[in-house]
């Protein structure tokens, strides 16, 4: 897991993050990056792991299930009950997520597989969940394989794969548990205009979602984020640029000379540098959380910044490139491991997408997980908003509580309600 491209930049040109904790996840295909929600779980396809090499195939969902129908029954909530979300996983579908989740940790890849039945067909329609039972009766989908229902029921599914050079009639699909939204972000104003003014953060750079995003709500907030964004420039931002543009543009064209003169080198190093830095979020700062590992990890990030230009180095100009692509991501990591440090040490607990561990006040739902998986839900959803910014050098976060949503001022819409309430129109 990298981290949101350019919001260290933002950050560090004095923007403010908020609620950068929070994110959605859900399992996705690898290649190419989509989730594989909706029918593409309820028709049951074969979920299986393999080795690296291809080798030693295992449906190893039923190494946790005692039965093949309570196991298909939770794929099949999977489908509508995506993203990975913590509330779900002792009594919904959230338990498949954390399965593949641990079958990648193991090195293994898991697939799903749309040629052959799960359970080698041994299954009833009959015996699963009313829900899935009845959902896959009304759609007339009780018989094939799991590509035949799936035609059945949604051929663009199939379709947008074979555009992407998939063809699911022949081939498994590689899945894991993937980023899809920070719901949190750059913090904006009606305008959609950050902390800095004339810098604007639009859609899922801005933080105008929720812990639980409801479904299209990227695409609604780029849509009018832009257009307001839009309008506002046109409406204040005319003229020239202040006196002192100049001055500071080539200042900062300067320093970025300067790092890319000292991080020059005969042999790079920052591809192997990058990988380490998105390994080692995805271990401790993705879906699943541990606070102790989140905070070393922000350690040694604070260390590879404070040594950037002596480390890493560029051998070609490919790599140069990439040697500012990972400072903003050592950036943004640092603010995000800050963000969910500093809301562990308010008493946060774990909500939407990302399971804390919690050994001291958290329950483990299922004896055979690890002990990583003892957590503890947020049941009050404090309706507070972390901010954080940066400032001499350092993450600084601070907590307030969210801005009122504005009265409803418009005349027609008061005589409507009023007219409702009373039944009278004066």
């Amino acid at each position: 897991m990298a981290v949101r491209p350019a919001t260290g930049l933002a950050l560090e040109a004095g923007a403010k993050g908020k609620n950068l904790t929070e994110w959605q996840y859900g399992l996705a295909s690898v290649t190419p990056r989509w989730n594989v929600s909706g029918t593409y779980m309820q028709v049951l396809p074969r979920v299986y792991s393999a080795a690296a090499d291809g080798s030693d195939e295992r449906e190893f969902l039923m190494d946790f299930f005692t039965d093949a129908h309570d196991m298909l029954s939770k794929l099949f909530l999977k489908g509508y009950q995506w993203p990975f979300d913590v509330r779900k996983v002792a009594d919904g579908s959230s338990i498949i997520d954390i399965l593949v989740y641990l079958e990648t940790c193991k090195g293994r890849k898991v697939y799903l597989d749309y040629r052959t039945n799960p359970a080698g067909g041994e299954f009833s329609y009959d015996a699963l969940l009313p829900e899935a039972r009845e959902y896959l009766t009304r759609a007339g989908a009780c018989f094939g394989t799991p590509i035949e229902r799936l035609a059945h029921m949604n051929q663009p599914a199939i379709d947008f794969y074979r555009d992407k050079g998939v063809d699911l009639y022949t081939q498994p699909l590689e899945i894991a548990l993937c980023a899809q939204h920070n719901n949190g972000g750059i913090g904006i104003d009606c305008w959609w205009q950050t902390d800095v003014k004339g810098l604007f953060a639009v859609g899922e750079a801005a933080a105008s979602h929720g812990v639980y995003r409801p479904g299209g709500t990227a695409l609604n907030a780029g849509q009018v984020g832009s257009t307001r964004a839009a309008q506002y420039i046109a409406a204040r931002c005319q003229g020239d640029a202040p006196a002192c543009f100049d001055t500071e543009a080539a200042a900062a064209l300067a320093e970025m000379a300067a790092l890319a003169n000292a991080c020059r080198a005969d042999t790079g190093n920052v591809r192997a540098l990058w990988q380490h830095a998105a390994e080692e979020m995805s271990r401790c700062g993705a879906a699943i959380r541990d606070p102790a590992q989140i905070r070393a990890y922000g350690k040694q990030v604070e260390v590879q910044l404070a040594g950037f230009a002596q480390t890493v180095k560029a051998g070609s100009r490919t790599e140069l490139a990439m040697v500012y692509r990972l400072r903003d991501m050592l950036l943004s990591q640092r603010a995000y491991l800050t963000a969910m440090a500093d809301y562990t040490a308010h008493g946060g607990k774990s909500r939407g997408s990302a399971l804390y561990t919690d050994l001291t006040g958290g329950v483990k739902p299922f004896a055979q997980l690890p002990d990583t998986f003892t957590f503890a839900l947020d049941e009050t959803e404090a309706p507070l908003i972390q901010e954080l910014w940066f400032e001499d050098g350092t993450c600084r976060t601070a907590w307030r509580a969210p801005r009122p949503i504005p009265e409803d001022d418009d005349f027609f819409e008061n005589v409507w309600r009023s007219y409702r309430e009373t039944g009278n129109i004066d």
